[in-house]
């Protein structure tokens, strides 16, 4: 976590000086001391989130914020989510609902026993 942290502050700097921006007025536009930026973008880990909320907002990130956390984007929890959802079972009579020729060629194709001898005889059971 203090690598992810140090990296964090790392970003935090490259987007300032990208900006053109001195740590000075960063941290004046940021409402902070300047040893409070100094320490996040040296990724201290004692640095609060609002300081953090306030570095992305003054440089314009603060979508990223709102981001970090979405349960949209957290494949882990939706998969438990879905794997908590109640299951449905299809159960399906296909008796009747098959051409005969498709009946016969699953039941080969599946090598399945059926009780019939041939497409006439599936026509002449299924007639109502």
């Amino acid at each position: 976590m203090l690598r992810s942290l140090a990296r964090l502050g790392q970003d935090v700097a490259v987007a300032r000086k990208r900006r053109g921006m001195s740590q000075r007025l960063m941290a004046e536009r940021m409402l902070v001391s300047l040893p409070t930026l100094q320490r996040l973008e040296a990724g201290d880990p004692t640095i609060g989130l609002a300081v953090l909320a306030s570095a992305l907002f003054v440089l314009g990130l603060a979508g990223r914020f709102e981001q970090l956390a979405d349960p949209a984007s957290d494949a882990f929890g939706l998969s438990r989510d879905i794997d908590r959802l109640p299951k449905a079972e299809l159960h399906l009579h296909i008796e009747g609902s098959l051409e005969p020729e498709l009946l016969f060629a699953l039941a080969k194709r599946n090598a399945v026993a059926i009780p019939f001898a041939s497409v006439e005889e599936v026509r002449a059971a299924y007639s109502f």
